[in-house]
C-alpha cells in the first residue's frame, strides 16, 4: 500500500481510499430497497406466461380450423 506522504503517480493516499470507503458504506446502508414502479412494461410482464401460451393454442386452433376447411 502506498503511504499518505509516498504515493506514486495515479494512486490516492490511504486516508482517501479510507474516507470513500466510509461514504460508500454509509450509501449502501442508507439504501432503500422498496421499489414502487408506475412501468406500463412492469404490468405487462406479469401476465406474459398466461398470455403466450393461451395466444399459442388460440393460433394453433385456428390454423387446423383452416387445414379442415380446405380439405
Amino acid at each position: 500500500m502506498a503511504s499518505a506522504s509516498f504515493c506514486q503517480a495515479g494512486e490516492a493516499p490511504d486516508w482517501l481510499q479510507y474516507r470513500s470507503l466510509q461514504s460508500l458504506r454509509f450509501t449502501m446502508s442508507a439504501h432503500n430497497d422498496t421499489h414502487t414502479s408506475d412501468d406500463p412494461v412492469e404490468n405487462v410482464v406479469k401476465h406474459i406466461p398466461v398470455v403466450i401460451p393461451a395466444a399459442g393454442a388460440v393460433l394453433i386452433f385456428l390454423l387446423a380450423f383452416i387445414a379442415v376447411f380446405m380439405a
